[in-house]
C-alpha cells in the first residue's frame, strides 16, 4: 500500500468517518480524500522506557501541530497522542524494526480511532 505524506496539514482538512466501533480518519481536499493522515516530525528523540517507546518533540511547531491534530481528533473518551510533549508507541517486533531507521525524525500514519468500553484510542503506524 502506498502513503501519500502530507507536507503542510491544514487542520480544517481533516474529518472523522463514524462507524460502529471506530472513527475512520480521512483528510478531504478539493480534489480528492486520503484515508488516514500521513506526516512526518522532524527534530525527535526516541527512547526505550517501559515497554514503550517515547518519540519526543523537540520544537514547538511539532508539539504543535500534534496538538492541533489531538483537538481535532477529540471526542469524549479519547486518549490524546500527545502526553508531556511526547508521543508513546507501545513495543512490539513490528515496532522493533522499523523504528530503528529512523534518528531525527519518523513518519507516522493515523487511520482512525478504535472505541474501547471507556477509552479511544488513535491506532497509528510507523511508516
Amino acid at each position: 500500500m502506498g502513503y501519500i505524506l502530507i507536507k503542510d496539514i491544514q487542520i480544517a482538512n481533516i474529518d472523522k468517518l463514524v462507524y460502529h466501533n471506530y472513527y475512520k480518519i480521512i483528510y478531504k481536499l478539493p480534489t480528492y480524500t486520503l484515508t488516514g493522515l500521513t506526516f512526518r516530525l522532524h527534530n525527535i528523540k526516541i527512547t526505550l522506557k517501559n515497554n514503550y517507546y517515547i518519540i519526543e518533540l523537540q520544537t514547538p511547531e511539532n508539539i504543535k501541530l500534534v496538538k492541533d491534530i489531538d483537538d481535532n481528533l477529540s471526542i469524549p473518551y479519547y486518549i490524546p497522542l500527545l502526553d508531556n510533549n511526547s508521543l508513546k508507541i507501545k513495543n512490539s517486533p513490528k515496532t522493533q524494526l522499523l523504528i530503528h531507521k529512523y534518528t531525527d525524525s519518523i513518519d507516522l500514519h493515523i487511520i482512525g480511532i478504535k472505541k474501547y468500553a471507556y477509552q479511544y484510542h488513535p491506532i497509528v503506524y510507523i511508516l
